[in-house]
């Protein structure tokens, strides 16, 4: 049985994650990590939820080496 995410509980377990590292200003992180960082949820509801919070203008997303996508 699949289970259910609400993307808003998604967004904040993301912003939580990236707060409690402190991921700020010039500190980043790959997506990838994030989506290791929160095992619970599945990578594909944390990169909507990523692609909701950029649209939204909360976090920033940038190209890192190697064609990654960082946060």
């Amino acid at each position: 049985m699949a289970k259910k995410f609400d993307i808003e509980e998604v967004k904040k377990s993301i912003i939580k994650s990236l707060h409690k590292n402190r991921y700020y200003n010039k500190r980043h992180t790959p997506i990838k990590n994030v989506c290791k960082r929160l095992p619970k949820i599945p990578c594909k509801y944390i990169k909507k939820a990523i692609k909701e919070l950029k649209n939204e203008n909360i976090i920033k997303i940038k190209p890192t080496y190697m064609m990654q996508t960082s946060i």
